[in-house]
């Protein structure tokens, strides 16, 4: 393969199931209409995806085409934080629609890469150890109990702000570009402490309220 070899490259990139997990508390904000809670959580979380490449050699003269093609895989492990403000809204007594917005901060603390050129010469990215973003998720509230939800959601990013890259919210690995999906089950816990007193206004329903229903538990 001469060094003034011109080929057409055409990448494939798919995501590959990861795993997480997360530990976190919540609290309920009785006095807004706009935020019906807020969370932190800390935890761990892996990345994983594929690339393939199919390369053609530009050569007219050819009968047959030359074509290289290859692979390459990534995982990549992460410690990760979040903060989340959602909205959650009554769609019956006992499911909600839950609208978040928040931010993750992700230190990669492992990874492993593997990558058949067959070949064909290319640069491999990768983004930085400490990514920085913010992320919207949408989930779907499910009362098991007067203190008890179970709450499926789909999270993605919005914007990356570390590593800097346009605000891009995808990822460049290798020679393609990824955006992660992350599928979550969520256990939200109400403790059993009787709730706190409030000064006399305007009644309205408490956030806990419009999240379980009525009980006289408070968000843990």
């Amino acid at each position: 393969m001469g060094s003034d070899s011109i080929y057409d490259v055409q990448y494939n990139a798919k995501g590959k199931m990861g795993v997480g997990i997360e530990l976190g508390r919540f609290y309920a904000i009785d006095r807004s209409r706009l935020i019906s809670y807020i969370d932190f959580s800390i935890g761990l979380k892996m990345l994983r995806g594929v690339e393939s490449f199919e390369a053609t050699l530009d050569d007219p003269d050819r009968l047959n085409p030359y074509i290289l093609r290859g692979e390459g895989t990534f995982s990549q492990s992460y410690a990760t934080a979040s903060f989340n403000a959602t909205n959650a809204k009554m769609i019956s007594r006992e499911v909600a629609m839950h609208n978040t917005l928040g931010f993750n901060a992700d230190y990669r603390f492992a990874d492993v890469y593997e990558y058949n050129m067959n070949i064909f010469p290319m640069d491999l990215k990768t983004p930085g150890s400490f990514i920085f973003q913010a992320h919207y998720k949408l989930g779907f509230g499910f009362s098991l109990t007067n203190n008890l939800m179970l709450v499926p959601s789909v999270e993605t990013p919005l914007i990356t702000l570390s590593p800097y890259d346009d605000l891009k919210s995808t990822l460049e690995i290798f020679n393609s570009r990824y955006r992660p999906l992350i599928f979550r089950l969520t256990i939200l816990v109400l403790d059993n402490k009787p709730d706190r007193t409030c000064p006399k206004t305007k009644k309205r329903r408490k956030s806990s309220e419009r999240l379980f229903g009525s009980t006289g538990g408070k968000p843990w």
